[in-house]
């Protein structure tokens, strides 16, 4: 099984800097659609079975294109959402952007359960995506090839603890661009492991 994790094209929110994972607002912008239609091209020949989607409008009109250019049918899934930073939500200020460092850098220490004050701790990011995506897996045949489309942060967090030889470190220096993707793919003894992270390519036995 071939599991592709998309991050949305950009929106106005990253164009602005503003930390906005709430809501539906913040569309695409005009690079954005641009963006996913060049993405939809290049993933014509994934023979793609399914596809699931953030409810964020910027995830949602990233995987309406796609829909468009691919044919396939998509489900809205809230736990693909980008993880909430509670109260630094809407904030663009750099006394903001230091505050959701520091949570980060937390988690990299291996506090888990940090959180911004009103926002979602990793382990709570853990809690709704895990059994999210083995749930999805058990739904479908062995050679299903399903794509999810979502955000730079979310990612970031779990898939170092779905994919065993990604590390959350590696992760965070190696941020995704908008529309690049992951690609984990099923091995032996129930492992999955990431055979693609944006541009680097990793060599798997």
């Amino acid at each position: 099984m071939k599991l592709i994790f998309v991050r949305h094209g950009q929106s106005t929110a990253n164009q602005l800097n503003i930390i906005a994972n709430r809501g539906f607002q913040y569309p695409l912008t005009e690079l954005g659609l641009k963006q996913t239609q060049v993405l939809a091209e290049s993933l014509l020949n994934q023979h793609i079975n399914c596809m699931y989607t953030s409810p964020l409008l910027r995830a949602v009109q990233t995987t309406e294109v796609l829909q468009i250019h691919l044919n396939v049918p998509f489900k809205i899934a809230p736990q693909l959402r980008e993880y909430d930073n509670g109260i630094l939500e809407g904030k663009s200020d750099d006394q903001s952007w230091k505050s959701y460092q520091t949570t980060l850098q937390a988690w990299l220490n291996g506090n888990l359960h940090q959180k911004p004050p009103q926002g979602e701790s990793m382990f709570d990011q853990l809690n709704r995506f895990l059994p999210f995506i083995n749930t999805v897996v058990q739904n479908h045949t062995e050679n299903s090839t399903l794509l999810f489309v979502g955000h730079g942060g979310l990612y970031r967090q779990v898939l170092p603890v779905f994919a065993a030889n990604l590390d959350l470190k590696w992760c965070k220096k190696n941020p995704l661009s908008n529309t690049h993707y992951v690609v984990i793919k099923s091995a032996p003894n129930k492992k999955w492991l990431c055979h693609q992270w944006g541009s680097h390519r990793f060599i798997n036995e």
